[in-house]
């Protein structure tokens, strides 16, 4: 059976040196019985990059002793967080310890 993949569709490569490694299907070429398709690779680094700001911006916060706005910069954080845990770009266990350590940093301010 055969797949039918079109340009833009996300992968994930199967086996060989890039296993696991997720990328956007750049042509299709239907004439090769073998599935190979040129990919881009995505880069991660942004969205990895993107959750460790947000967890510093939650931080700085709570160094400043200011209650209220750590609760809501932890708050627009948590979806990054999840958003990130879920692409499985950090591993959900990760993601889960740096948001209990915050909201038990967050509940234990006076």
């Amino acid at each position: 059976m055969a797949a039918k993949l079109k340009k833009g569709d996300r992968v994930v490569v199967l086996t060989g040196r890039d296993k696991g490694k997720q990328g956007d299907i750049l042509r299709v070429m239907p004439q090769m019985t073998t599935m190979i398709a040129p990919v881009e690779w995505r880069l991660e680094r942004r969205s990895h990059a993107k959750t460790r700001e947000t967890m510093a911006y939650t931080r700085k916060a709570i160094e400043a002793g200011d209650k209220a706005a750590a609760k809501t910069v932890f708050g627009k954080s948590m979806s990054i967080i999840d958003s990130v845990a879920d692409k499985k770009i950090v591993h959900k266990n990760k993601t889960a310890r740096h948001k209990s350590r915050l909201s038990a940093a967050i509940k234990a301010m006076a």
